[in-house]
């Protein structure tokens, strides 16, 4: 059951095969991003991100802009600019590095999201994967 990230998003990566290759690192990169959907700040960028994390955050954003336009297209009102650009791209490379066994206050170090925030996406990732 998936229920606590965007559940349209998930489904269309699952049936694209995306995450039929994926490592665990990488498989809870790209749910990390659907867990902390919020309207992404300008301090947020893909520039941070490895080429293999940015490879897969644009597949996130392919996926999630095919179930807008979806959702678009049955008459369902829906921004799809906003719907796009609330996938959090930050927290991709702190969860690849958590399941990477990286320890938290090196993580810490990495970003400017506060603590809780961080534990709580971990928390609600674990409980997806």
């Amino acid at each position: 059951e998936i229920n606590n990230c965007d559940e349209l998003i998930a489904t269309e990566l699952i049936f694209d095969g995306v995450f039929n290759e994926l490592s665990l690192e990488n498989t809870a990169a790209v749910l990390s991003c659907l867990i902390d959907k919020d309207e992404r700040s300008e301090g947020q960028s893909t520039d941070k991100l490895s080429p293999e994390l940015k490879n897969l955050f644009r597949k996130v954003h392919d996926a999630a802009r095919k179930v807008a336009k979806s959702t678009h297209l049955c008459k369902i009102d829906i921004d799809i600019e906003k719907y796009i650009n609330s996938l959090n791209v930050n927290v991709m490379s702190i969860c690849h590095s958590w399941c990477g066994g990286a320890m938290f206050s090196d993580l810490m170090k990495t970003t400017e999201m506060y603590e809780g925030s961080v534990i709580r996406v971990i928390r609600r990732l674990e409980e997806l994967l």
